[in-house]
């Protein structure tokens, strides 16, 4: 496995679309999270061009009647769901993104979840690093942080991977944290 240079993400942008090496992300639409929280697989495939499991990424399911919610209220999509897909096919190995946009302190919270097959290989390190470095190209972002359950190693080592620190542990979870300073310094 490469290890992914997350102060210079392989990332180009377009759109909606974050590309690098080898994964193609893409924020998900108010209708695409409907199709996601339905398990409608084929409206979902149809809306989005990608190839989607029957079930939503482990972890996000519980997460979507609120980002649905938020969408609704006029959230940009780009602030919430992504897609994580095989750059070469419609195959899609999991999700991640942001809990909304930044807050007034510039303070944003990260998750991925890839589906158990596609784990191990890189591209929640890839896919994490694209959109950090996504977010800190938006001046109101100072801060990216996430929330890691003490005893996932894989999570933690992707966020090592990608700048972001331990900072606190916050019951039940522990949290990780990068700052803009620290990104642009090679955290």
């Amino acid at each position: 496995m490469s290890v992914v240079d997350a102060r210079q993400p392989t990332a180009t942008e377009h759109r909606s679309e974050i590309r690098t090496g080898r994964l193609r992300l893409r924020a998900l639409s108010l209708p695409a999270i409907d199709a996601l929280w339905r398990e409608d697989t084929e409206t979902l495939d149809g809306l989005t061009g990608l190839a989607w499991p029957a079930e939503a990424p482990p972890t996000l399911t519980e997460h979507l009647p609120l980002i649905r919610g938020r969408l609704e209220d006029g959230d940009a999509a780009t602030w919430w769901v992504w897609s994580i897909a095989a750059a070469n096919s419609s195959e899609v190995l999991g999700a991640a993104g942001f809990t909304g946009p930044p807050d007034d302190h510039g303070l944003v919270w990260v998750g991925y979840s890839l589906y158990a097959d596609h784990r191990g290989m890189g591209f929640a390190t890839e896919a994490v690093a694209a959109l950090l470095g996504w977010a800190f190209a938006r001046e109101q972002v100072a801060v990216v942080l996430a929330t890691i359950a003490p005893d996932n190693r894989p999570s933690q080592a992707v966020a090592s991977r990608v700048g972001l620190r331990f900072h606190r542990h916050q019951k039940p979870m522990d949290v990780y944290r990068v700052t803009r300073g620290q990104w642009e310094a090679g955290a």
